[in-house]
This record gives C-alpha cells, structure tokens and sequence, in this order.
C-alpha cells in the first residue's frame, strides 16, 4: 500500500478533503537521525534537500519534512521515531529537532494514510519548532516525473497545528488544514 500508484477520482471532481481526527499515536521505536522521508522502492535520500521532482530521493517517496532531523535525547520516554500499521492504515511519527537549531526547537509531526482515502496523505504538524518551520525543508510528495509540492525552503510554511493533506490522484493537489 503505497498510495502513490492506486489513483482514485480525478481531482477536478474530487469531493473536499476532510481531515480524520489524530490517529493513535503508534508504539514500535525506531531512535536514530534521520530525514522525514517515506519511499517505497529501493533507494535513499541524498544530501541537501532540493525542489520536486528529484533524483536525490527515491522515485516513490512522500517529504513529510525533507530536512534533517535529529531525535531527542534517547533517555526521555516519547522521543524518535514511531510508527504503527494496521490491514486498513499506516501512521508514522517523528519527534526531535531539525539538525543546526537548538534542542528548543522541538518537532512533533504525524504521518497518517488509510485506506478510507485512497492515495491521500495526511500530515498533522503538532508541534513546529518556535512556532514556525519550513525554511530549510522540501515538503510534497513524487512518484516519478509527477509530484505535488507543498513547500521548498519556505520559512513560516508549517506552523503549530498545521495540518496538510497530500492528494497523490493528480499533480499539484494538496489542502492546508
């Protein structure tokens, strides 16, 4: 489940996007340094974020946050990255600091998709740094030569409780919530 190749209606005629509520938050740790990025076939993130579409990242990926994120402290309970999945959903979250900040500027983010609606991706930002991020990072998702782009390098693109929903159906179709 990828949600990048089963397309479902075509945008123009796509009913309003609405938000679910938070998911869960998921239980499975993995505590590392690390790029915001989820891709679905072989590959890496390379370097420096760039604007989409790009071939310093996998062919299929979602750029939840495509900066370079260092987790909290290991020892406090609640901080790296998590994820969780189910038969009808997939849910990641990433908690730390973008790399270059102070410790203070703390990042908490969710990554939601279900199987409700189809090839949408849902980003809930709970937490953004001092209260605004977004100027180092690329923010969108690419499946090829198509890709939708929220933000690149845009300082004040992702607040505190921003919430933003990735259409992967058709290029350029994303809602801020």
């Amino acid at each position: 489940m990828t949600g990048l190749h089963k397309k479902g209606p075509a945008c123009p005629s796509a009913p309003p996007i609405v938000f679910p509520p938070d998911p869960p938050p998921p239980a499975n740790e993995v505590n590392q340094y690390f790029f915001p990025v989820l891709f679905f076939d072989d590959g890496y993130v390379l370097g420096t974020n760039t604007p989409l579409p790009t071939l310093d990242a996998p062919r299929e990926s979602i750029f939840a946050y495509w900066d370079y994120i260092a987790t909290f402290d290991t020892h406090v309970i609640g901080h790296g990255m998590f994820w969780a999945n189910d038969i009808n959903s997939f849910t990641v979250r990433y908690n730390g600091w973008v790399v270059g900040t102070t410790i203070t500027d703390k990042f908490d983010m969710t990554v939601y998709y279900t199987n409700n609606t189809p090839c949408i991706w849902y980003i809930y930002y709970d937490t953004a740094g001092l209260g605004t991020l977004g100027h180092s990072a690329t923010i969108g998702a690419q499946s090829g030569e198509t890709f939708v782009q929220f933000a690149y390098n845009r300082p004040g693109s992702v607040t505190s409780g921003t919430r933003l929903a990735i259409d992967t159906n058709c290029q350029g179709s994303f809602t801020k919530g």
